[in-house]
């Protein structure tokens, strides 16, 4: 009898793992330039509008993926950061994301929301029956300063089970984040620290995020100059989107930035198009901190900020309306001083002896 009742509860477990599975109900996926060797293994589930599915390694990925296309440019992917590339409208989902045998993937673009499920035949049966973790911070997001001395945040995770937690920055030029969940102001921008939760017996895993706002000087070990041939101009991206893009570069006296898509719309300077990539006149950049310019593509509207090395320093009047005097804005070192009534002030109103 306890050998009938094992053999009954080992079936029962087998059915559970697998039932909701029905492999008949999904095609195999194609055999793509580069990745046949991989196409009798993985089959997809594809959602409203979602297309050209197959496996390969197009040439702006690191490696061999599920490559599929969505009605417009992507925005977001619920797959890890480096466990997928975009272009425009496509995306290589890398095989090494998928180690379940059934994953659900949402991908928001700029009509809409595509959620689909990949299938891995040899991957690990999905989780199931596990408790939510229930992973949450003290903040989703806060304001520091990189003044010296540089303003911290300690994360303080509450979760259920014993699962290790790890901590990461998107950049770490701005924000970066210790083992132990200390968040230290860098430089000036925004920074998206990520806190993970790892998979247990009894739990399943979780992932909790904080946008942190950094104030104060620019830390311009965080920029990348645009070209190798041209070391005086820099551009900030939104690191959250900008692996959206298709390369940026210096083209003789212009900046090249190429788009999710070329849906254009209204841009705040002037630009030439060709395809989604869009072409701006270097002379709209003549301060060292900061050109600021805005461009809509697919209705969402993107921000971006040009440093020119060899500019010159932004000097602007500004009215102060509480009390009918003028301000002074200038940079000095990459650091915002406002000058009023003959006294010197930080950016963040701080007088500067």
């Amino acid at each position: 009898m306890k050998k009938l009742f094992f053999l009954t509860a080992l079936l029962c477990a087998s059915v559970m793992a697998f039932a909701a599975i029905d492999w008949n109900n999904y095609e195999w996926l194609g055999d793509g330039a580069g990745g046949g060797a991989y196409s009798n293994k993985y089959k997809i589930a594809l959602a409203s509008g979602q297309a050209v599915v197959n496996i390969q390694k197009p040439g702006f990925a690191d490696e061999a993926g599920i490559y599929t296309t969505f009605p417009a440019g992507i925005i977001s992917c619920t797959l890890a950061d480096g466990q997928y590339a975009v272009q425009g409208a496509g995306a290589v989902l890398y095989l090494s994301a998928f180690t379940k045998q059934e994953t659900e993937v949402t991908v928001v673009h700029g009509t809409g929301t595509c959620v689909f499920t990949v299938y891995y035949v040899d991957g690990e049966a999905s989780s199931s029956g596990k408790a939510d973790p229930e992973l949450s911070l003290n903040k989703t997001a806060d304001t520091l300063s990189a003044e010296s001395p540089a303003e911290t945040f300690q994360i303080i995770p509450t979760k259920k089970g014993n699962g290790a937690i790890s901590y990461s920055s998107n950049n770490s030029g701005i924000a970066s984040v210790s083992e132990t969940g200390l968040v230290t102001a860098v430089g000036r921008g925004i920074a998206r620290i990520t806190v993970s939760l790892a998979e247990t017996d009894d739990y399943a895993d979780a992932v909790a995020t904080l946008v942190v706002t950094v104030t104060g000087p620019i830390n311009w070990d965080a920029i990348s100059w645009l070209s190798g041939s041209n070391d005086k101009y820099k551009l900030v991206i939104d690191p959250d989107i900008d692996n959206k893009f298709g390369g940026k570069k210096i083209e003789g006296e212009n900046l090249w930035v190429g788009f999710p898509s070329a849906v254009f719309g209204e841009c705040s300077i002037e630009y030439s198009a060709l395809g989604a990539g869009v072409s701006f006149a270097l002379s709209n950049f003549p301060q060292k901190t900061k050109n600021q310019f805005t461009m809509v593509c697919e209705g969402i509207t993107y921000t971006f900020y040009v440093y020119n090395d060899n500019g010159t320093d932004s000097a602007t009047a500004i009215e102060n309306v509480e009390v009918g005097a003028k301000a002074i804005k200038i940079f000095e070192n990459g650091q915002l001083i406002i000058i009023k009534n003959g006294v010197r002030y930080s950016a963040l109103g701080n007088e500067i002896k």
